[in-house]
């Protein structure tokens, strides 16, 4: 259905085809869809009977050919030297080594930018750890126990990790969404282990990293800190 939408041809209207040095007209009666799930020919026209006949012309045809048999297409090569073979078996693993390669590319970007945000998230902890630290003996002073104060250092980093895992998969399964539907013309199939895991490995990942970067929040000593204001 490309085809026509990118001619913007429809039903009833008159194209004209320049076969060699003559031309013909024809009537668009019926548009067919391309179903990508068989191997028979597709993009092509179809003329009504004793129409394009007095033409030069060629065959195509498909059948399925056993791996352990390709050895046969170079006879046949030799006996038909004019016939031209496709081996759509060696398009296909092309294909998806290609896709698997585009897919791993984009998703190495997906863990550039995890590592991207750790390096943030330690830069935002360290030019903030004294304003934490004064919080926190503020709060500790109220009342607040460190058990208290660590979990909520905990749920915050842990928030901010799986925000950040989420976001970061999010952006890369519409990358390769657009990649497989927009350019490759191909159905799109989400990584659902990944969009389930990675925010939580983030959450995980991170939240102990931020927890780890301000444990000083709950071992400084009070009466200390309040001593050096």
């Amino acid at each position: 259905m490309h085809i026509p939408k990118s001619l913007k041809v429809v039903i009833g209207d008159r194209l004209t085809f320049t076969i060699g040095n003559e031309q013909i007209e024809a009537q668009v009666d019926s548009i067919r869809k391309v179903d990508w799930d068989t191997m028979q020919p597709n993009f092509y026209m179809f003329f009504s009977s004793g129409t394009i006949e007095q033409f030069a012309h060629t065959y195509i045809t498909s059948f399925y050919l056993p791996a352990e048999k390709k050895l046969i297409l170079n006879q046949l090569l030799k006996n038909y030297p004019a016939m031209t073979i496709l081996d759509v078996d060696f398009i296909l693993q092309q294909l998806t080594r290609i896709l698997a390669q585009l897919t791993a590319a984009i998703n190495y970007l997906l863990y550039f930018a995890l590592v991207a945000g750790f390096l943030v998230l330690f830069s935002a902890v360290y030019s903030t750890l004294d304003m934490r630290i004064y919080e926190g003996v503020l709060m500790r002073t109220l009342g607040a126990k460190r058990s208290f104060l660590q979990k909520i250092q905990w749920i915050e980093f842990s928030a901010l990790g799986f925000i950040s895992g989420f976001l970061a998969v999010l952006m890369a399964q519409i990358i390769i969404y657009g990649l497989y539907v927009w350019i490759l013309k191909m159905d799109f199939n989400p990584n659902l282990t990944l969009c389930l895991l990675f925010p939580i490995a983030s959450a995980l990942f991170i939240g102990l990293a931020g927890f780890w970067g301000t444990r000083a929040v709950t071992n400084q000593s009070p009466m200390q800190v309040l001593r050096q204001l």
